[in-house]
């Protein structure tokens, strides 16, 4: 079968949303027919509907693990999208994490990342991530989304939580820090003029030039 009408097939499929045994071994057989490379890519293609039907049997699915992690991304991707801009429910973040225990794909983890820089997942969850993840990624954008709150709430930032910025090369929050001069006096002199040669050093050189004309202001 031709793809286009393999693809057509399966969003028939689910498009009065009944999800049973038989659909399930349709399913199977319409995907049988695809090549590798076609079954990974046709989550582009399918409606929301049958995203939201092949979660259901993603488990039971034989189909190669790249078209699962494509399939799943995109399904939780719809599942975020319902709750516009608000936090994301904890249920759905517990649901992700448990996915990503049974299947480790890269793309659960990219979501999470996703989630933390648009401060869409609450503080409470943050040591379940934790737990979750063993990645230091996951543990940046966590301490950022606190910093992030921090300045929010308009509280200035000490040594340790500068240094740790540093650490983790997040300029932009420093220089969001310094332009609202929400800095502890005592951390300002921990902004060095880079070296020649140094790793970010345009950005750099910005963040101590405003540093430096935040202490001279200072009486």
């Amino acid at each position: 079968m031709e793809y286009a009408k393999t693809v057509k097939a399966i969003n028939h499929l689910f498009t009065y949303k009944i999800f049973d045994k038989q659909i399930y071994h349709k399913v199977q057989s319409l995907f049988s027919n695809l090549s590798v490379r076609d079954a990974a890519g046709i989550f582009g293609d399918l409606s929301n509907e049958a995203i939201f039907g092949l979660y259901l049997v993603l488990d039971e699915l034989k189909t190669t693990n790249e078209a699962k992690e494509h399939i799943i991304y995109k399904y939780y991707g719809l599942k975020i999208k319902e709750q516009a801009n608000e936090s994301v429910e904890g249920s759905l973040v517990e649901q992700i994490l448990e996915d990503y225990k049974k299947t480790s794909f890269l793309a659960l983890e990219s979501l999470i990342v996703k989630m933390l820089k648009e401060d869409r997942i609450s503080e409470n969850q943050f040591e379940k991530l934790k737990r979750s993840f063993d990645s230091k990624i996951i543990e940046k954008e966590i301490y950022s989304n606190r910093i992030r709150s921090k300045i929010k709430g308009k509280f200035p930032l000490s040594e340790s939580e500068l240094l740790k910025l540093f650490e983790y090369e997040n300029y932009k929050l420093i220089e969001d820090a310094l332009a609202q001069e929400l800095i502890e006096c005592s951390a300002l002199p921990l902004f060095r003029l880079p070296n020649k040669g140094d790793k970010n050093k345009k950005i750099k050189t910005v963040l101590f030039n405003k540093a430096t004309k935040l202490i001279k202001m200072k009486p």
